[in-house]
């Protein structure tokens, strides 16, 4: 399940990332998935 299958947007995703070689836990704030794309309009 992605990021933006974890609910609406502002709820916290906890993630574990690799760094170096340590694994560690984070959490991340999602954002509406509609603000990382760019709408073009047409005439």
């Amino acid at each position: 399940m992605g990021v933006w299958g974890q609910g609406e947007a502002g709820v916290r995703v906890p993630m574990t990332i690799l760094k170096g070689n340590q694994l560690q836990q984070i959490e991340v704030v999602s954002a509406d998935l509609r603000n990382f794309y760019r709408l073009q309009q047409y005439d």
